[in-house]
């Protein structure tokens, strides 16, 4: 009888050994996916922001040899620029925290309209539920 319960309780250690195990594994690569999602969108916001920025730089310059066209003189249309830029720095330093609460909430709100709404989580056992079965999970 002994026997009988010493080997039902290995076999009971040997499963809850390779439960852990699972879980484990299953944790790493989770997390490893949503590592790999973050730095590809992070890599990808980095690039895009740069293209914007030259283009914005590059249309800044061919706005600057027009008005320096226009005025028949590049002094006054580079500082024409110059003053351009001048005054939106200034804005920038006066609303700071304006601009900072801004770009804070379009990046989070990026992040988890892209990384948490398509897979969200609900700790009911080992079960993954959707964004339409959680809602329907908590009207009932």
């Amino acid at each position: 009888m002994i026997d009988v319960k010493r080997i039902a309780l290995k076999s009971l250690w040997l499963e809850f050994k390779d439960y852990l195990n699972i879980r484990i594994e299953i944790f790493k690569l989770s997390a490893l996916a949503k590592g790999s999602k973050l730095i590809a969108d992070v890599l990808s916001s980095t690039f895009l922001f740069f293209m914007v920025m030259l283009n914005f730089l590059l249309c800044m310059v061919t706005f600057t040899f027009y008005l320096s066209s226009l005025f028949n003189s590049y002094a006054k249309g580079f500082g024409i620029t110059a003053l351009f830029f001048m005054i939106l720095a200034c804005l920038v330093v006066w609303k700071k925290d304006t601009f900072e609460k801004l770009f804070a909430g379009i990046v989070v709100k990026r992040y988890f309209n892209k990384h948490c709404i398509n897979e969200q989580e609900i700790d009911a056992g080992d079960i993954l539920v959707s964004k339409k079965q959680s809602k329907s999970l908590v009207r009932n």
